[in-house]
């Protein structure tokens, strides 16, 4: 049996291209979001085993449906791309910090930031730069960006931004959250 959807990413492309429909486009994306979002947390919750490949490695099928690519065979399709689109696939939308949770809410808050605003939250194509951004919390808040409209809004566009700038820290095994017990909004960053 098949699963029929449409790739993540694509889906968010799509939102921030300039063709007629663009309103149906975000749309779409922010729905296809949250249902892998919702997927995801669903999977985390109950302790499966799951690895975040990013937007590029989520298919998300009209009814809500979500299939995320097996690690290996996500890599493997990376194979065939560029370094520069490897390093976009994953830098842009992958954090670089090991808590799975706080790694996901990142990939969630980085593709609703994209669709919401026009553009990548994390934007410098050199890989170390946009590590150092990542480290310094360089990226304009989305609520900055964005006019809320009610508090509902305003709260929503403040957990995006605190779901991008988790703080990290470098430790033998990469990169780790330094504040394990803190929380923004319901975005958190524990070990």
């Amino acid at each position: 049996p098949s699963f029929a959807g449409d790739c993540l990413l694509s889906l968010i492309q799509n939102a921030l291209s300039a063709h007629a429909d663009s309103a149906a486009a975000q749309k779409k994306a922010l729905q296809a979001i949250y249902s892998a979002s919702s997927a995801a947390e669903y999977l985390l919750k109950q302790n499966k085993n799951f690895v975040n490949c990013g937007p590029a490695g989520i298919i998300v099928s009209e009814n809500g449906s979500v299939l995320f690519l097996p690690p290996t065979l996500f890599e493997r399709s990376m194979l065939s791309r560029s370094g520069n689109e490897r390093a976009f696939l994953y830098g842009s939308w992958i954090a670089p910090i090991s808590d799975k949770s706080a790694n996901l809410r990142f990939t969630v808050a980085a593709c609703t930031y994209a669709v919401m605003s026009g553009k990548r939250p994390f934007e410098q194509e050199d890989e170390e730069k946009r590590a150092e951004d990542y480290l310094d919390n360089n990226f304009i808040p989305l609520a900055y960006l964005i006019a809320a409209e009610n508090d509902k809004t305003k709260a929503l566009l403040q957990m995006l931004d605190g779901a991008l700038s988790c703080k990290t820290q470098y430790t033998k095994s990469g990169l780790q959250s330094a504040h394990p017990s803190q929380k923004i909004g319901r975005a958190s960053c524990r070990e």
